[in-house]
C-alpha cells in the first residue's frame, strides 16, 4: 500500500482495503449516502467506525477495546 500514496487513485485504494478488512471482521456493514458505517457489538461494548474516501472516524464505549482495533489496523495496511 505504501506505493500507492502520491497516485490519484491512492485514497480509493486503500478504501477498498480497508473495508475489505473490516468485511472479514466482526463489524456489520451500513451504506450511508456519503460514508460507509461499521458497527461492532461484543456484549456491552459498541463501537461505531465511519469511513469516508480515506477518513476514518472511531467511536463507542470501551476505551481499550478500540485502542486494541487501532493496534491491529497496521496489519491491514501491511
Amino acid at each position: 500500500m505504501k506505493s500507492l500514496y502520491g497516485l490519484k487513485k491512492a485514497p480509493r485504494a486503500w478504501y477498498e482495503k480497508v473495508i475489505e478488512h473490516l468485511l472479514k471482521t466482526t463489524f456489520k456493514h451500513y451504506d450511508l449516502n456519503d460514508a460507509t458505517l461499521f458497527v461492532n457489538k461484543v456484549g456491552k461494548i459498541v463501537v461505531y467506525l465511519v469511513a469516508y474516501i480515506d477518513d476514518l472516524l472511531m467511536t463507542g464505549n470501551n476505551e481499550s477495546y478500540i485502542a486494541s482495533i487501532r493496534r491491529n489496523r497496521g496489519k491491514v495496511l501491511k
